[in-house]
């Protein structure tokens, strides 16, 4: 079990608040400053800067905290392994977060195109945010997590999981269906697209300051909960919205929707497997990594 000082650090390096730490933690102020304190003394290094409410790692405390969160989330993980432990169960397990878009359009026919070639191993899909699959990293409750361009994290591994885009799409009966407009051109339109919080929302707003825009100028009528369910309202409401491509094939197949050509949403929004170190993932996990890297291609 990892030293409790160390659980503080790193606590304190993501609230950034000792205040805060000290009540995720149920422990007093005073205490934390000390857990920092023994810390600084032991490597014989300052690790914060904390100065008029201002908290900066050092460039000692950003190395501990990067080594430290791989070493935390490897050795939850070995306790989450060693507990589950059961000599009689010789099924192989692979287990790992992904965001709800991935999770409805891509993962079904990954898995199952998977387990038809592996069928006595067993596959546990979650889905929730990038902050939430990190928890579960953390906690050692996932062999990794699959998180966009935007999301990755600077302490852990990675390996690419796929590529994807993002399309304008509409109703076929939309005046813009078929066409090929600028983002400049889109401002006037009205948009539906995912809630202002999603990892979705986010990676949007990333690409559109890329190009020099700001998500706040377009006009967002409506959000919805998934990608599925902004589908169902540009059947009946006269807007336009944003889908990755996997989504949106699938859509403009069924005739549902209409894409239209945005010349600055050509660069691709890529996808990771994001762990705290490759040598230490099962053989298992390491095979399902493999064969997406291999196949996701050719079933997508």
């Amino acid at each position: 079990m990892l030293n409790y000082r160390i659980d503080t650090f790193l606590n304190l390096c993501q609230t950034k608040s000792f205040t805060q730490t000290s009540k995720e933690l149920n422990i007093t102020q005073p205490a934390v400053t000390q857990h920092i304190q023994y810390l600084e003394k032991y490597y014989g290094k300052k690790l914060i800067n904390y100065e008029r409410k201002n908290f900066s790692l050092t460039p000692e405390g950003i190395f501990l905290e990067k080594e430290m969160s791989k070493l935390t989330a490897l050795s939850n993980r070995i306790y989450q392994k060693i507990t589950e432990f059961d000599t009689t169960e010789t099924r192989s397990e692979i287990t790992f977060s992904s965001n709800l878009t991935l999770a409805e359009y891509v993962l079904p026919k990954l898995v199952t195109e998977y387990t038809k070639t592996h069928p006595s191993h067993r596959i546990c899909s979650y889905i929730s945010s990038g902050k939430e699959a990190l928890r579960l990293l953390q906690a050692g409750k996932i062999d990794y997590a699959i998180l966009d361009t935007y999301a990755l994290p600077p302490d852990m591994d990675k390996e690419l999981f796929t590529h994807d885009f993002i399309w304008c799409v509409c109703n076929p009966t939309h005046h813009l269906a078929g066409k090929t407009c600028s983002l400049k051109q889109l401002q006037k339109e009205n948009i539906i697209y995912r809630e202002h919080n999603s990892a979705a929302s986010n990676i949007l707003q990333h690409v559109f300051s890329h190009h020099g825009y700001n998500w706040a100028d377009f006009s967002v009528i409506l959000e919805a909960g998934s990608m599925n369910a902004i589908e169902i309202y540009l059947q009946e409401i006269h807007a336009i919205s944003f889908m990755y491509t996997n989504a949106a094939k699938h859509a403009i197949k069924k005739g549902t929707l209409s894409r239209i050509l945005v010349p600055e949403l050509e660069e691709s929004v890529d996808y990771y497997f994001v762990f705290p170190d490759y040598f230490a993932l099962s053989e298992t996990a390491k095979e399902f990594i493999h064969f997406t890297q291999e196949q996701l291609w050719k079933i997508l």
